[in-house]
């Protein structure tokens, strides 16, 4: 009874972490950045060191195998977010300027000091 309730947990929390990982740059998940993604990542390595050292890989069971390949999957999908996530920052920073005039003054990207940012907050009559 334990037992299959740990593992029914284990399957639980993996798919929890790999929900977190695809969505780590949401808002929602705003907690989880740096750090959070971070101790993430080592949690869902360390689980998945565990399980291989448990012998879930070596048994004949196919979902054993699945579970060790659930808990791979959470520091893959922090990777790829997160590399996603630079790809486009990098292209919102390349944008030319034109494109950025075309989008206006909602367009708030690149700018260096307060000072340049402050005429988009003022309200112009």
């Amino acid at each position: 009874m334990i037992r299959s309730l740990g593992i029914i947990s284990i399957w639980f929390f993996g798919l929890v972490f790999l929900f977190a990982g695809i969505n780590i740059n949401e808002p929602y998940l705003i907690s989880l950045r740096g750090l959070g993604a971070a101790v993430l990542c080592i949690a869902s390595v360390v689980v998945f060191i565990v399980l291989i050292r448990q012998g879930y890989w070596s048994g004949r069971s196919v979902a054993n195998r699945l579970l060790i390949l659930l808990w791979c999957l959470p520091s893959l999908s922090i990777l790829c977010a997160h590399a996603s996530f630079e790809v486009r920052k990098r292209n919102v920073l390349q944008t030319d300027v034109v494109r950025a005039h075309i989008l206006g003054q909602h367009f708030v990207v690149g700018y260096s000091s307060f000072d340049e940012v402050v005429p988009l907050g003022s309200v112009k009559k």
